[in-house]
């Protein structure tokens, strides 16, 4: 049976979405990550404190600008999460067959 990677980490369906794009991008500054999930620019915050604490991301330099920080998969996390993201997307698969008529 297909893993859920939400009961397996510990984390919200946002905080999910966040760590989604972090490992199909390798990297995103809070900006891009705020954006993408549609979350204010405090609540990506709390999020990316709430998953660096959980330990699957962390914060580093921007090399495009050094003012700025982007955030990134730990070694252990991107160990992980590409499986735990691959399952989930063969479970969905299987879930949307499911649900098509039988040729008639």
């Amino acid at each position: 049976m297909p893993l859920a990677p939400q009961p397996i980490l510990g984390v919200n369906v946002t905080d999910m979405k966040c760590l989604d794009i972090i490992t199909l991008r390798g990297s995103a500054s809070p900006t891009q990550l705020a954006t993408l999930t549609g979350l204010s620019t405090g609540a990506t915050t709390a999020m990316i404190d709430r998953l660096e604490h959980r330990k699957p991301i962390m914060r580093r330099s921007n090399p495009n600008d050094r003012r700025g920080k982007i955030v990134v998969l730990t070694e252990r996390a991107k160990g992980r999460l590409p499986a735990l993201f691959e399952s989930l997307a063969a479970a969905m698969q299987e879930f949307a067959w499911s649900y098509q008529c039988p040729p008639g």
